[in-house]
Parts: structure tokens; C-alpha cells; sequence
């Protein structure tokens, strides 16, 4: 029978993930169990921190003005909200916040720290609603495009459903403003029911909104999701199909309690929208951020995350070098040189022989022994197309995946190579050295060292603002490297570089004036403006074609949505009721239980 199948169905699935997390469990404590010796115990993986952002909970404002400057740019995870931009086997990275549901942890060896922000069903339902029409509004159902390194709102879960649904009803309403028996809607009219674009009560039964916003918490919090691993999930539909309304039958109470019990003993921080100053306070005290603590500012530029190429580049030119030559490399940038100026052939040409003819002078090497390589890539080397997830119904391939992405675009980032005599084979200094009698390791030291210590004084103790080089900004450096003239052979062995010894060193990351709290306080207050502009930018686009003022979504519009509607709302998201009553049970007994704690974090007043 149905209900047999969906016993047999209900059973295995939450024997696999209790299994699972077991094997996850039993990987991380057995690496904090081994000696330095054994591990690296610089590897910022072994405490990464993953954010499970669910849509329109406040997650951005949690995540990019809190979390995000709680850790150093190094130490960010690649954004990864359209598509995973991390090594699963070996993250790399401290801090992960991306859409993703619960198989995403589940494709990790080790279990890492994790924090949720929960929300009030049918106010997350209707922000959602509200959102999806604000992004379509902001290009008028049109497709764009996005800057690089800059992510596509389209290309983001659930988005890349929920606004291209709205996509198409503006196009259709922007053609009927084209006939000439058009007649504009009123400015006025109820934004929540109107012939622009598809009415609440209608999109609330929307499949697009069963599929991925209807109890959306509870999908995403187990892995269940309509973007899930199906590798991980093969059977998630027919998981989701044995949930019955209302919640009372024996296989949906089951799995509301191992969803009650995951919150409870899987999350280091299970948090609730309405009580956004008390959730911040909480996660600093059970994270261990505190708001006293320093804040980094800086976002993840490009250097901070190519060790690995700067490794492969030192490592391979040291190959290449004759007996008795050391190898130095760094990845550094120009302020003002653009990708458009180093994507013209001959004027880079230009700029890298006199920019190389200027370090070897300062370095006391030959210009010969100066090499810059090409821009990289603006996200790693590699320049096949990404595999992302394509508009709903042109889903190709195993893994729902298609690879038509254009190759990523190239950053003003580059890598210089200096080979120059170890201090084993040479004992004397270069005639062209620019410090006396400093030899050219010596020099590469000096430079080095004032990358990390004083950035300031790189560009004009290099270049000195000649050659034309005073218009290109300030150059900083994010990494550096050398080798020495041993080979290894055994533990000492670096997967990425061979049979060669590289050293590398990373600059620091700058910390903020301000302290974490305030840091947030500042950003909260950046950023409500901005959506404000956002938002009334997106629907400016509407106004020629409508009669009167069109701004809607105000927090008074909301009065006038029929009560049978958000009855409606509330009774398909039956999962994420009693999920989220559970959560915010959950998080007043645990801020109880670290009421010391939580109290010494002070959040500073917001700014009138």
C-alpha cells in the first residue's frame, strides 16, 4: 500500500541522514583529535562555518553585515549563492552562506559549525511574493546581465523561478501597453491584486510556489528542496509526496520531530527573524564572534584566494631555472588598471616591460630574469564553462546542470616571477641592486616584508611614479612566494607544486576601525537605504504606463490582503508552522540557558 511504502520510505531516509551525520561527527572529531604534526594546523577548513540562508528570513542582513565581517576576506568562502564555488573535500575557507539545502552538508567529510535564521511562515511567503516582482519590476521582466563578480539575482534559488514566473507577466503587460486600445491601471490599485502582473491569491497556488516556497524552511533544513543533490537525494520527491496536510498522520509527525531534533542538536545557532538584535547577541555568544571583537573590512579580492596558481606558477618556474637559482613570485595589482586596459595586447605589453624592467632594478637581477604572467581568470585559471542551473524546463543533463556559461572574465590580478642567485651559490651582490650591498634575496625580503607591514610605501619605493606609473594607483600585493634549493620527497611533499618546496605567505587582513557590533549597525543602516533606492528605482520603471503613483509593498498595503488568503497561505506552509513555533520555543530556552553570556554581547542602539 501507499502508506507501507511511505513507511518503509520515511524509515530508511532518516536512518540515512542519522548515519550520516554520524560519519560526519566521527571525521571532524578525529581531526581534533590528531597532533599538529599530523594536520595543518593553519587549515582554515577545520572550522568552517556554514550559513543555511533561507530566502526573506533576513539571512542577507545576517550574512553579509554580520557574519561576513566577523572573519578576515581570507577566510571567506567564494560566493556561492548561483552556484557552489568550494571544495567539498577540503573548503579552504571559515565561512560558507549560500542557498543551498542540507545536502550541501551532506556532500562535506567533516561536520562544520552551522546557524539558520527562521521566519514567520506567511510573512516570509508574502516578502517573497513581494520580492520576486520588485526584481522583475527593476529590468521590466527583461533579462540582464551582472558586472563581474557580481551574482545574478535570476541565478539564484528560488529566484530563478519565483521572479522569471513575474518575468513573464510584465512582458506580456509591456506588449499590451504597445495596442492602442490600452488602458493604463491605476496607481492606486491594490498591489496585491492587479492586472500587471499574476494576483497573491493566485500565485499562492502557483507549482513554482508549492515547489519551492511553500514550507520552504522544512525542505531546506532536511535537504529536500527542489535544487537537492539528487545524488544525495534521489528520492526526495517521493519523501516530500508522503508528507500529508496538516501534519497529524504518523509519517509527517516523524519527520517534523527529526526536523525538531536537528535544529536542536545539529545547529550551533538556530535563530528567529523576529528577534533579529536578540539573534545576533546569541550567535556572537554561541559562535563565538563577539560584537566587542574586530571587524574586517575588505571584500575577497581575487589575491586572497590564488595561492594555489601562485604556487604553480613559482613552483614551475623553479623547474625551469638554472642550478643555483632561487624562485620569487607575487600576485599584485594596480588600483587603477582595468581589465579592459590588460585585455589590449599591445598596451600590456607596454606596461609589463617597463613595470618588469623597473623590478629587476630594484630587485638587482637582469630584466631577463623578471617574468609577469597573463591576468588571471576573475575566478581560477580555468576558462571552461561553469555548469549552472538553467530557466525551468531547459534542464539538460544527469545532474540537472547545463554548460553554457561564457568563459569567466579576466581581472587586473597578475602573478610576477623573480629568479634570482640563492645565497648557497653566490655570495656576491648584484651590481644593479638598488641597496647597496644587498644581495637579491635580500631585496625580495625587504619588498616582502613591506607588502604585509607598510602597503603604502610599495609603489613608490618600486616604481617611484616613473615610466607613467603614477596614473596606475597604488600597487598591493595579497601573497607571495618563494622556494629554496631543497627537493623533497616524502611528507614534505606539496601536492600543487610537485617535487618543489614553496613557501607562501598571505598579507594580512585588515581590521576595521570599528568593532563587530558597530560594523553591523553601520551596514544595517547602509543597506536599508540602498534597498530603498532599490525599490523605488524598480517600480519607477512601471510609472510611465500606469495612472497615478505606483508604490507598493508598503507595510499598510498588507491590510488589504482578504484574510481567506492568508488563511490559504498558512495552511499549505503547515510544516513551516510548526517548524518555526518549535524554533522560536528553542531559541528563548537557549537564550536562557547562555543568558550570562548573551548579555555581556552588546549590540550598539540603532542610529535615529
Amino acid at each position: 500500500s501507499d502508506a507501507a511504502s511511505c513507511d518503509a520510505l520515511i524509515d530508511g531516509w532518516i536512518e540515512t541522514q542519522e548515519r550520516r551525520h554520524a560519519a560526519r561527527v566521527a571525521a571532524r572529531d578525529a581531526d581534533a583529535n590528531r597532533t599538529k604534526t599530523q594536520t595543518n594546523a593553519n587549515d582554515p577548513s577545520d572550522d568552517l562555518l556554514f550559513f543555511l540562508h533561507v530566502p526573506r528570513s533576513a539571512g542577507r542582513t545576517f550574512h553579509f553585515c554580520y557574519l561576513k565581517y566577523a572573519f578576515p576576506p581570507n577566510e571567506r568562502c567564494d560566493k556561492s549563492y548561483d552556484e557552489l564555488r568550494v571544495n567539498v573535500e577540503n573548503p579552504g575557507c571559515r565561512m560558507l552562506g549560500t542557498h543551498d539545502d542540507h545536502t550541501l552538508v551532506e556532500r562535506l567529510r567533516r561536520q562544520p559549525r552551522m546557524v539558520t535564521m527562521l521566519r514567520d511562515p506567511v510573512e516570509r511567503f508574502l516578502s517573497a511574493y513581494e520580492f520576486a516582482v520588485e526584481v522583475s519590476a527593476r529590468s521590466f521582466g527583461d533579462e540582464t546581465t551582472v558586472a563581474k563578480n557580481r551574482v545574478a539575482t535570476r541565478d539564484v534559488w528560488p529566484w530563478e523561478h519565483c521572479v522569471r514566473r513575474i518575468d513573464e507577466d510584465l512582458r506580456a503587460f509591456k506588449r499590451r501597453t504597445k495596442a492602442a486600445n490600452f488602458t493604463k491601471p491605476s496607481g492606486g490599485a491594490d498591489c496585491y491584486d492587479n492586472s500587471i502582473y499574476t494576483p497573491l491569491r493566485d500565485f499562492v497556488d502557483l507549482d513554482i510556489a508549492h515547489d519551492d516556497l511553500h514550507n520552504g524552511q522544512f525542505m531546506q533544513l532536511l535537504g529536500l528542496t527542489s535544487q537537492a543533490d539528487a545524488t544525495l537525494q534521489p528520492d526526495y520527491r517521493a519523501v516530500r509526496g508522503c508528507l500529508k496536510p496538516g501534519g497529524e498522520d504518523a509519517n509527517t509527525a516523524k519527520m517534523l520531530a527529526f526536523a525538531e531534533k536537528r535544529l536542536r542538536d545539529e545547529m550551533d545557532a538556530t535563530v528567529v527573524h523576529e528577534r533579529l538584535d536578540d539573534a545576533l547577541r546569541f550567535s556572537s555568544a554561541a559562535l563565538e564572534l563577539p560584537m566587542a571583537g574586530p571587524a574586517y573590512d575588505g571584500n575577497k579580492e581575487a589575491g586572497d584566494g590564488r595561492v594555489g596558481e601562485l604556487k604553480t606558477a613559482v613552483a614551475s618556474a623553479k623547474r625551469g631555472a638554472r642550478a643555483g637559482e632561487n624562485v620569487a613570485g607575487f600576485t599584485f595589482k594596480f588600483l587603477k588598471v582595468t581589465d579592459k586596459q590588460l585585455a589590449n595586447d599591445a598596451w600590456r605589453e607596454k606596461y609589463e616591460k617597463a613595470l618588469a624592467a623597473q623590478l629587476a632594478r630594484y630587485v638587482g637581477v637582469g630584466a631577463t630574469d623578471v617574468r609577469l604572467l597573463p591576468p588571471l581568470a576573475a575566478d581560477g585559471t580555468e576558462e571552461r564553462p561553469r555548469p549552472r542551473r538553467p530557466p525551468p524546463g531547459k534542464r539538460t543533463g544527469a545532474n540537472g546542470t547545463v554548460a553554457n556559461k561564457p568563459p569567466p572574465p579576466r581581472s587586473a590580478l597578475q602573478v610576477a616571477l623573480v629568479k634570482y642567485p640563492s645565497s648557497s651559490s653566490s655570495t656576491a651582490t648584484s651590481a644593479n641592486a638598488s641597496g647597496g650591498g644587498a644581495t637579491a634575496g635580500d631585496k625580495l625580503r625587504e619588498l616582502f616584508a613591506m607588502f604585509d607591514e607598510n602597503p603604502a610605501d610599495v609603489s613608490s619605493t618600486i616604481v617611484n611614479a616613473s615610466d607613467g606609473f603614477g596614473q596606475y594607483g597604488a600597487l598591493t600585493a595579497h601573497a607571495w612566494a618563494t622556494t629554496d634549493m631543497r627537493e623533497t620527497n616524502g611528507s614534505g611533499r606539496n601536492s600543487l607544486t610537485g617535487d618543489v618546496t614553496v613557501t607562501v605567505t598571505q598579507r594580512r587582513p585588515v581590521k576595521s576601525a570599528l568593532t563587530l557590533g558597530s560594523r553591523f549597525r553601520k551596514c544595517e543602516s547602509e543597506n536599508r537605504a540602498k534597498y530603498a533606492r532599490q525599490k523605488r528605482r524598480a517600480f519607477e520603471k512601471l510609472a510611465p504606463h500606469v495612472d497615478g503613483v505606483f508604490d507598493p509593498f508598503r507595510k499598510s498595503d498588507r491590510a488589504r490582503i482578504p484574510a481567506e488568503t492568508l488563511a490559504r497561505v498558512r495552511a499549505h506552509n503547515f510544516l513551516d508552522v510548526r517548524l518555526w513555533e518549535y524554533a522560536t520555543r528553542l531559541f528563548e530556552e537557549r537564550m536562557e540557558e547562555r543568558r550570562e553570556e548573551v548579555e555581556r554581547e552588546i549590540l550598539p542602539p540603532k542610529p535615529p
